[in-house]
């Protein structure tokens, strides 16, 4: 298993990056993904374009995950908002499978989100 992003968070980090895998539970192939908190709209790259398992930004980021458009950019319905630690389990969250959806991600700043480790 991979680590979570809690665990690769102890270093001084801002909001920017975003850690996923293709795998539930941090596990599978995993990658801290530049992500810049500024609503810009950014293709989820491969291998994790319709295959993100987990996801966690860092501390201080909201981000939405565009999962039901089928357009090629974000769209502002039928998506999943995250913020740190993050989703463990994106095939299986709130009984719906974002996972196999996801193509899509914007994120901002968020000083109301504090997460837990």
């Amino acid at each position: 298993m991979a680590s979570s992003p809690a665990d690769n968070i102890r270093s001084e980090r801002s909001p920017g990056s975003v850690y996923m895998c293709t795998e539930p539970e941090w596990a599978g192939e995993c990658a801290r993904v530049a992500i810049p908190i500024s609503y810009t709209c950014q293709v989820i790259p491969a291998p994790f374009t319709y295959n993100l398992g987990s996801i966690g930004p860092d501390r201080g980021a909201l981000c939405r995950i565009t999962t039901v458009s089928s357009q090629s950019s974000c769209d502002a319905h039928g998506d999943t908002f995250v913020e740190f630690p993050g989703i463990r389990n994106l095939f299986s969250f709130k009984e719906q499978n974002y996972g196999k959806d996801a193509h899509h991600i914007e994120c901002q700043e968020c000083t109301a989100c504090q997460g837990e480790e």
